[in-house]
């Protein structure tokens, strides 16, 4: 790895509590720190990229082994490039190796180191060449490193849950508000359709009514015609029956003459 050639280098942290690493420019101290950030999240420390760890002469076999204790439990963790191995050990056994390298990382960070690379180059290690002051950070990554150191990441979690739910209640209301307007549209063409048929309605029995009333007039001009005409009929009825009654007596005057003119002439 880098300038450790193809020899195991050995750092043991746990002698003393403070431990000083010494040594002119390119001797490798700050290969430690890369080592130990590649190990615990497959990154460098400094920026440089990943396959640059790599060892220029032996461009293979790069390797690092890290041993910790966190409360009761021995971790063991082994990561190399060229080939590529990533292994977790806990307490001498080796776990599950069927996830994902990506699954199997987050694991890690999430559940033994319980920090990402971000807060781990701001809280752990500080390097010169490469640590930016904290609030030289962007707010999002502040908020990370505020969030590992004091473990309140449940917050962010429940924040998201929360922005989740706004955002589905948000989507709901829209919902609602497209039916609402549907709604009163459809309404408001009930409505329009309601007033137009009892506006066609109204006229027909407008005319209707108009119709009634002129029949009525007409039946009661007919009805006065009629009576006018049976009061003339009536006089005609009379007039007939002075005739009629003239004409009897006619007769009877000419049946009586023919009598006198036959006794005359006896």
């Amino acid at each position: 790895m880098l300038s450790t050639g193809n020899q195991w280098t050995e750092i043991d942290l746990n002698k003393k509590s403070n431990t000083v690493i010494i040594g002119t420019n390119g001797a490798g101290k700050s290969t430690m720190l890369d080592a130990l950030t590649f190990v615990l999240f497959n990154k460098p420390f400094r920026k440089i990229n990943k396959s640059q760890l790599v060892n220029a002469t032996n461009e293979k076999d790069c390797m690092v082994e890290l041993d910790f204790t966190i409360g009761s439990v021995d971790w063991f963790i082994r990561r190399g490039i060229k080939p590529n191995v990533f292994e977790i050990h806990r307490n001498g056994q080796m776990m599950n190796q069927s996830s994902a390298a990506n699954d199997q990382q987050k694991w890690l960070e999430q559940n033994v180191v319980k920090m990402n690379y971000k807060s781990f180059t701001q809280i752990v290690i500080l390097g010169s060449s490469t640590f930016v002051p904290f609030m030289q950070l962007s707010g999002s990554n502040r908020r990370e490193v505020i969030e590992d150191l004091l473990d309140i990441k449940i917050f962010s979690a429940m924040n998201n849950i929360i922005r989740d739910k706004i955002r589905e209640k948000k989507d709901k209301v829209r919902t609602l508000e497209l039916k609402k307007t549907s709604l009163k549209e459809k309404l408001e063409m009930q409505q329009n359709f309601m007033e137009e048929v009892e506006k066609r309605g109204k006229e027909r029995i407008d005319s209707k009514k108009e119709k009634i009333n002129s029949l009525i007039v007409d039946t009661e001009e007919c009805i006065a015609s009629n009576e006018w005409k049976e009061d003339d009929i009536q006089e005609h009825i009379k007039d007939q029956e002075r005739f009629v009654g003239a004409d009897k007596k006619l007769k009877e005057l000419g049946n009586l003459k023919g009598k006198i003119s036959n006794k005359a002439s006896t």
